[in-house]
């Protein structure tokens, strides 16, 4: 429950999946993780690791590229498509 995750949530170590459930304010890292994850930046994990370690390399990449702010989410996207393309074509 809310009250039993918010009594504990110091011994966590991490963030809680519980939303609205924060860590202590002496632990800012964390706190901004699980602002994150809760859904101030929307972050998520690829559902299928079964893809080529090229195609997930590519969008680890464009991934980080967008978090850091140095690509649009259009440029990555395309980016991602791009390496789909020459995978395809590569293994034909």
């Amino acid at each position: 429950t809310p009250e039993v995750a918010k009594r504990h949530i110091a011994d966590f170590g991490a963030p809680s999946a519980v939303v609205g459930v924060l860590p202590p304010e002496n632990r800012p890292i964390t706190t901004t993780m699980a602002n994150w994850l809760q859904g101030e930046v929307q972050l998520y994990l690829p559902t299928d690791q079964a893809l080529p370690q090229e195609l997930v390399n590519a969008f680890f990449q464009a991934q980080d590229s967008l978090v850091l702010g140095t690509l649009t989410p259009e440029a990555a996207c395309a980016q991602i498509q791009k390496a789909v393309d020459q995978y395809k074509a590569q293994h034909k």
